[in-house]
């Protein structure tokens, strides 16, 4: 089994799309994933599935950037829409904070 990180889109933000995350997790296993952790109610999800070709998760999660903003991200002129506008593919972010602490709980802390 490997360790794997789905950072969700568009999850319980702003009171919409709200989804349960015991149901999710109830969702997520029945495709065969294992040991779900969430964190948080935003679509944070770290699991266990058996190693595959990468490509299989690739394909989900065409391209990945990652920002650093010094100061306040909601103050710049980067946002989601900038990203999915620019590169044509659908965008979501994470603070640092959240970033950290997924990791954490990923390597089991």
């Amino acid at each position: 089994m490997e360790r794997y990180i789905a950072l969700l889109r568009g999850i319980n933000v702003g009171g919409k799309r709200i989804i349960k995350m015991d149901d999710l997790k109830t969702v997520l296993s029945s495709i065969g994933l294992k040991n779900i952790i969430t964190y948080i109610q935003s679509g944070n999800i770290i699991f266990d599935y058996p190693k595959c070709n990468i490509q299989v998760l690739e394909e989900k999660m065409e391209k990945e950037v990652f920002i650093y903003c010094e100061g306040k991200y909601h103050l710049t002129k980067i946002s989601n829409t900038f990203f999915e506008k620019n590169l044509k593919t659908p965008a979501t972010s994470r603070n640092w904070k959240t970033v950290t602490k997924i990791l954490d709980l990923a390597k089991g802390k």
